[in-house]
């Protein structure tokens, strides 16, 4: 699917090899792409989020982290816990993940990339 066009915002879909897979677990998270950005995907039951790829701390890949069912990814590095809604960091006032809003559409993951 080409990017979808609404309200002057430009949905991508997401592209990955796993994605089935992702789509049909519990939970987990992918590193995709979103046109050119890198992010980490992940999926908690029915919920979907995507954030940038790396941890804002020490940019350690949060695609190699662990999603937990209270909607948080850990990163992997120094187990930094955050928020996969609003990107922000249990452990660190200051530090804020960046975040993304993602939908279903058919069988397409997309995500509003600004």
């Amino acid at each position: 699917m080409d990017p979808t066009e609404t309200n002057q915002q430009t949905w991508l879909a997401i592209r990955h090899p796993h994605l089935d897979k992702l789509k049909e677990a519990p939970g987990g998270q992918l590193e995709v792409k979103a046109g050119r950005k890198s992010l980490c995907l992940a999926k908690i039951f029915d919920d979907w989020y995507a954030t940038d790829l790396l941890c804002p701390h020490m940019e350690a890949p949060l695609s190699r982290g662990k999603v937990t069912a209270e909607g948080q990814i850990v990163c992997p590095w120094h187990q930094y816990v955050f928020d996969l809604k609003t990107g922000a960091c249990k452990e660190v006032e200051s530090l804020t993940l960046k975040t993304y809003p993602v939908k279903l559409e058919g069988d397409e993951v997309l995500v509003l990339l600004d």
